[in-house]
């Protein structure tokens, strides 16, 4: 975490204990009319439960216990905008500090019934997705993208004053707060273009088709399951795997955390084996990359893999590319892919080991390493930035496969992993387009052997094919319709 982000948390702590303080102040004060008192309790009352109810909502392993009151959240932040805004209106707040705290309010409330439409399929048009996204852009600008996929990026409504402040810090307090609100209003405007610009740049990509591949030698793969380090969730198996199931997968790749334990590793190498028998590949990539420190937690990586090579038997194993290839050297990276490589053997597995690698013009060196030492690598398309950055991966790509091959035997094994998105900010019809757009791209493109979706489902962070409550995105049911449509070429 960073020092914006530990910054922004403790003001939202501040910010939380100040609303509960005025909400208890404002419902005690017998001169205030008893509706009005009323809803400012229940806003205050409603505000603690209602955040952690949206943080856990953005979640599978959380899911289940937010699900049947997700109209919590929604609900907390419009009662806020009516208090707010009923405090403006009656003349209770004054107009300088009561009028920024209703917009934000409002805005709030806006945004959070847009998205739990869309979450739940209520409503008979489509709400707005750029509600959403313009608050989780103005939150990224402030802490750095991992607000843009984060359960836990959730912005806090502001109670409005409603009397006057008995001392010269209250009325300092109600100003920083009532800036803070305006300067929000204004970011969150800033990103109201840049968000609904973010998710056309996708339509370019409506046009695409599919190229068939007869000899059937072209595979798509899921990523499926949290990473695995306890056993897993049965839900979370039952769903992924009926997804796999379902789309006809060829390839499931499961991600292995350190700490896995050995009956993690049993149980799922049980259900690999049932797939397996439907000639299903099985890929494990570790948890950390080449960028993680030395010390005990890349130890332990390395005899979690030789341990999962031992359970699973995998047909590949990947390795987790540095998250900044300007900062990590290529000659760290190229030592993890030994050590991987090495523990994968330890643990008497046959698998091909293939580095991955980010489709960007900086890591083409490390491209052609692959190319040579490993005789292939997993191509990492990311899709967060936009569609014409998509594109522009999409030409880097093209260009490198161009390429004859540098393997001593002449050959190239290649997979095309992704696009990473942020599906709450470019929206789910954008991730869509995306993922049908890097399997055209590599249908059609010579030495790409399949494509790699995923992950399955929102974990960790907001990014996968199915939503934390269990809905599949518009990315699911298009990798299904397509999958099928290119098995059924190959028969």
């Amino acid at each position: 975490m960073n020092l914006a982000a530990v910054a922004l948390v403790s003001a939202g702590v501040a910010l939380s204990i100040w609303n509960v303080s005025l909400a208890g102040a404002i419902a005690r004060t017998p001169a205030r009319d008893r509706l009005f008192r009323v809803v400012t309790a229940l806003a205050g009352l409603f505000l603690i439960p209602g955040v952690l109810v949206a943080m856990a909502s953005g979640s599978v392993l959380t899911a289940r216990v937010a699900d049947g009151i997700w109209w919590f959240w929604p609900l907390a932040v419009t009662l806020f905008a009516i208090q707010a805004t009923w405090a403006v209106a009656a003349r209770l707040a004054d107009v300088l500090t009561g009028v920024p705290i209703a917009l934000w309010n409002i805005a709030l409330a806006v945004a959070a019934w847009a998205n739990a439409l869309v979450q739940h399929d209520l409503g008979a048009a489509p709400p707005p997705e750029w509600a959403d996204a313009t608050l989780r852009l103005s939150l990224a600008w402030l802490v750095g993208a991992g607000a843009l996929t984060s359960p836990l990026a959730v912005w806090l409504p502001v109670l409005g004053p409603a009397y006057p402040p008995r001392w010269g810090i209250g009325r300092a307090v109600r100003s920083i707060v009532a800036l803070a609100c305006a300067a929000s209003l204004a970011l969150a405007g800033w990103s109201i273009p840049r968000a609904r610009a973010l998710q056309a740049s996708f339509d370019r990509f409506g046009e695409e088709r599919l190229t068939e591949r007869p000899r059937g030698d072209f595979v798509t793969g899921l990523a499926l399951l949290p990473v695995l380090d306890h056993p897993t969730p049965p839900l979370a198996l039952t769903l992924d795997l009926a997804l796999a199931d379902t789309m006809e997968a060829d390839l499931l790749l499961v991600t292995i955390a350190p700490t896995v334990r050995a009956a993690a590793l049993d149980s799922i190498a049980h259900v690999l084996e049932d797939q397996r028998h439907d000639s299903s590949l099985v890929a494990i990539v570790p948890a950390i990359g080449a960028d993680a420190p030395a010390g005990p937690e890349r130890e332990k990586m390395l005899v979690a893999i030789e341990r999962a090579a031992r359970s699973l038997q995998p047909d590949l194993v990947l390795t987790e590319p540095a998250g900044n290839a300007r900062v990590t050297p290529e000659a760290t990276r190229r030592r993890w892919f030994e050590q991987v490589r090495t523990a994968a053997r330890r643990g008497g597995s046959k698998a091909r080991v293939l580095p991955m690698v980010r489709t960007v013009p900086a890591d083409r060196a490390w491209f052609t390493w692959a190319d040579s030492a490993a005789g292939g690598m997993v191509l990492v398309f990311d899709a967060s930035d936009g569609g014409e950055s998509l594109q522009r991966e999409f030409d880097t790509a093209r260009d490198w496969m161009a390429l004859p091959p540098r393997a001593a035997d002449g050959t190239r094994m290649a997979y095309a992993m992704g696009p990473r998105s942020a599906p709450a900010v470019i929206g789910e019809a954008a991730q869509a387009r995306a993922l049908f757009a890097l399997l055209a791209w590599a249908t059609r493109t010579n030495g790409v052997n399949g494509v790699i979706a995923g992950p399955s489902a929102d974990y960790d962070v907001i990014n996968g094919l199915r939503d934390a409550g269990g809905r599949l995105r518009a990315a699911a049911t298009m990798l299904t319709r397509a999958n099928r449509a290119l098995h059924a070429t190959a028969r």
